[in-house]
């Protein structure tokens, strides 16, 4: 869970200092356009994406804070191996296309037909922060896994996933974290990361 916004600075301050005393993992903060402020569990667990449940006691003390959740939702964050995941093969539409292109701190893989992306997803090859987390080595991430409504069910999401894991095994890597929204998972992806062979950690 992302959460935001702390009402005033010196209570953010006040949450920091209770959070230390009462041995709770740190989070970190930060602030866009001088109004909001966001935090998130990824200072002391790297590989953690927002608040998992596992942290009630840090979940209380933020909103007591200040901060409340961003997006109404909540996630599963899933892992597993590159290995013994076939190549892309033809694509499984006529016609269409995989075009590699730059994302925000991604690289995007888009399922194009004629003019337009009809599908995508976004792979991140290196999360040890240039060398300095040696534990996230050969680990890469996934995530925004989307394709059109119209055009599910034909096994675009599978081959342009497939097309990501080959980019990523080219480059070294040889495990995936993959943070999915509980409503994207209930509208088919639970089925293709089960398939894949990767399996839920927490939420």
């Amino acid at each position: 869970m992302f959460l935001k916004p702390a009402r005033r600075r010196r209570e953010i301050g006040r949450f920091l200092s209770v959070a230390s005393t009462w041995g709770a993992p740190p989070v970190r903060t930060w602030q866009r356009s001088g109004r909001r402020q966001y935090a998130e569990g990824d200072l002391p667990s790297p590989a953690t994406y927002g608040i998992p449940d596992a942290w009630p006691h840090v979940a209380g003390i933020l909103h007591t804070a200040g901060f409340r959740d961003a997006h109404d939702h909540s996630g599963r964050l899933f892992a597993g191996t590159l290995d013994g995941i076939p190549a892309p093969g033809p694509a499984p539409v006529g016609g269409l296309t995989v075009r590699r292109e730059i994302g925000n701190l991604t690289t995007r893989f888009a399922a194009v037909l004629g003019d337009d992306a009809v599908g995508y997803v976004h792979v991140r090859d290196d999360l040890t922060r240039g060398g300095t987390l040696s534990r996230l080595v050969r680990w890469a991430a996934v995530w925004e896994w989307f394709v059109v409504p119209a055009y599910r069910r034909r096994g675009i999401a599978t081959w342009l996933g497939r097309h990501a894991v080959e980019w990523l095994r080219l480059g070294g890597a040889e495990r995936v974290l993959l943070l999915a929204d509980d409503e994207v998972l209930a509208g088919g992806l639970r089925a293709l990361i089960e398939m894949l062979g990767w399996h839920g950690r927490h939420r």
